[in-house]
């Protein structure tokens, strides 16, 4: 016959609980924030094209879902700087829409740093973000 839970027995099993339930809460919070290689379309460091940080540009793809379009929206965030503790980056610039990852790849895969700034894609889905235009988002 099992013996009744005393109180202190009882704030801990409610600790574990919450804390099984924080690392459960973490560990979802920090996969919905980072980016898996499935969702990256392209990316490319700008070394030797400019004289100040490093540039690093990541094109990415985001689930976007409206009533008339259901596919992907194609952004691009901007690394300023390669030092993992002194790094920033940019506010992400949507560049167009995708319905799949293939499509993704083909319009806006193609990724040259000049000295005016970050040219991507190609053709009617070419964009310049200038690089003057390049700020850390805060």
């Amino acid at each position: 016959m099992a013996l009744p839970l005393k109180f202190p027995e009882y704030l801990l099993i409610a600790f574990a609980c919450l804390l099984i339930g924080y690392g459960t809460g973490a560990v979802v919070s920090a996969r919905r924030n980072s980016l898996t290689l499935d969702e990256t379309v392209a990316v490319k460091w700008s070394d030797g094209v400019h004289n100040g940080p490093a540039y690093g540009a990541h094109v990415y793809l985001d689930p976007y879902m409206t009533n008339d379009f259901r596919g992907l929206a194609v952004r691009v965030r901007i690394f300023i700087g390669r030092e993992k503790y002194e790094q920033k980056f940019s506010t992400p610039h949507h560049l167009g829409l995708a319905r799949t990852q293939s499509e993704a790849v083909r319009q806006w895969g193609n990724i040259r740093w000049a000295n005016d700034g970050l040219h991507l894609g190609e053709g009617n889905h070419s964009v310049l973000i200038p690089i003057h235009k390049i700020k850390p988002q805060w």
